[in-house]
């Protein structure tokens, strides 16, 4: 009860958040679900491959700078005040729209090439579209972080997680033919481009509008300095995400990769409190951190996982007993990936139990710490993934992304409490009750 009382106001953010999140889940699903249902098994497993695709680079294509206005606004806001922090915005805006134009032209130039072509069905049209939405994905992952910085929910995560899937799946939905993945692509760029138009416009003003005054000397080299680390941190998770699907394509073939991805999406529906959390606690922590309030910050961090935990818990169950239902909807044939769909639900079950590791180390200096454990895990993914694909199919790389990413929350952890002295709250009432047992035994 006291942990509740403390953060009252961050539970309602939460629940604000919540809305938010609980809105995206339904739209996500309408999203695959009329997208698989307006093509054949093929494309949608070609479509699947593209969204992965655009999805992992489009946090490349950041250039870290999502991460960075969400760490270091609230921070200079906090000490510097609203006109200093404004030039936060203005500089990684720009390198922002640099990264996301270098890192969409760097995969249309490799992706045209013999061993990437097979992947995207050969077409150079395709990959050219898939490129346009990678640079419209990384721009609107950095407003929606930035618009969040500044505690604009509804504004900054609306628009990206509810509005661009609900029209495109009006736009699925609506066309008489059969679509294929290149033209379900266009379509998303098109709404997605659409809507991310007023928060460019409503960023823009706020820069110009506010008065000028520079950046101290110690926050601007802070921020040259965690860039970098931001960027491989932001790259990597999505590696450690999503790339089993991109590999069963490869390795299995379109259909293989679709019912694959299919169980992949259901499954991280369980982290959808848990994101709406750390879309609420980012801000929070920076400005804890930044004034030095530790009790509030292992406040904030003990609430993340506790109400993260009890919500995955619920997900879990719910893919029990639904979970074969949920994959037949998307395709009869998918059911089969049954099996595949626990194993990974039980990853993001851990997962949500562990709390807002990533969250707390780059908001409290250990970007670099995060990046180290990203690349490890994210390679060791990789690797391991194709190896088991190749022996247990879709099974085995299920598996192993449940087991690297519980293994990464076990680090992080160990990381946080290491460095900050703070663990998830599961992980201290174990560490509690099995201190308790070894001191009855003695």
């Amino acid at each position: 009860m006291k942990l509740l009382k403390a953060q009252s106001p961050l539970i309602r953010k939460v629940m604000y958040s919540g809305v938010i999140r609980f809105l995206s889940v339904a739209a996500t699903f309408g999203y695959f679900l009329t997208a698989a249902r307006a093509t054949s098994s093929v494309e949608f497993g070609l479509f699947s491959v593209a969204y992965v695709t655009a999805s992992i680079l489009s946090y490349c294509a950041t250039g870290g700078q999502h991460v960075t206005v969400l760490r270091f606004w609230p921070s200079v806001d906090e000490i510097h005040g609203r006109n200093v922090a404004a030039q936060v915005l203005k500089r990684t805006f720009l390198i922002c729209i640099a990264t996301c134009i270098t890192v969409s032209a760097a995969f249309a130039s490799l992706a045209v090439l013999p061993p990437l072509s097979p992947l995207y069905g050969g077409s150079v049209r395709y990959i050219f579209v898939i490129a346009t939405l990678i640079f419209l994905l990384g721009i609107s992952e950095y407003l929606a972080c930035a618009l969040r910085a500044q505690g604009y929910l509804w504004i900054a995560l609306f628009p990206r997680d509810v509005l661009w899937r609900v029209a495109s799946s009006i736009l699925f939905l609506t066309t008489p033919q059969k679509l294929d993945a290149s033209g379900m692509i266009i379509m998303t760029s098109a709404v997605l481009a659409a809507v991310i138009a007023p928060q460019i416009a409503y960023l823009t003003y706020r820069i110009v509008s506010t008065a000028k005054e520079d950046l101290p000397a110690e926050d601007a080299l802070a921020m040259r300095r965690g860039s970098l680390a931001f960027w491989g941190g932001a790259t990597a998770a999505p590696v450690i995400e999503q790339s089993a699907t991109l590999v069963i394509s490869a390795l299995l073939g379109p259909a293989a990769a679709a019912a694959y991805f299919s169980a992949d999406r259901l499954a991280k529906l369980m982290l959808v409190a848990r994101v709406g959390i750390d879309q609420v606690v980012g801000p929070q922590i920076s400005r804890a951190y930044k004034a030095q309030r530790k009790d509030e910050l292992r406040s904030i961090v003990y609430a993340a996982s506790v109400a993260g935990g009890a919500s995955g818990l619920t997900a879990f169950v719910a893919a029990v007993f639904f979970g074969k239902t949920a994959l037949s909807v998307f395709n009869p044939d998918f059911a089969s990936a049954y099996a595949v769909l626990l194993i990974l639900c039980f990853g993001q079950l851990i997962n949500t139990m562990m709390g807002s590791n990533a969250v707390l180390l780059n908001m409290t200096g250990s970007e670099r710490a995060l990046l180290a454990l990203r690349a490890v895990f994210g390679v060791t993914l990789v690797v391991g993934v194709y190896c088991l694909t190749r022996g247990w199919g879709d099974i085995g790389a299920a598996f192993m992304s449940s087991a690297v990413l519980i293994s990464w929350n076990i680090a992080a952890s160990y990381v946080c409490g290491k460095r900050l002295g703070i663990l998830p709250w599961y992980v201290v009432k174990i560490k509690s009750i099995l201190d308790r047992i070894a001191g009855a035994s003695r």
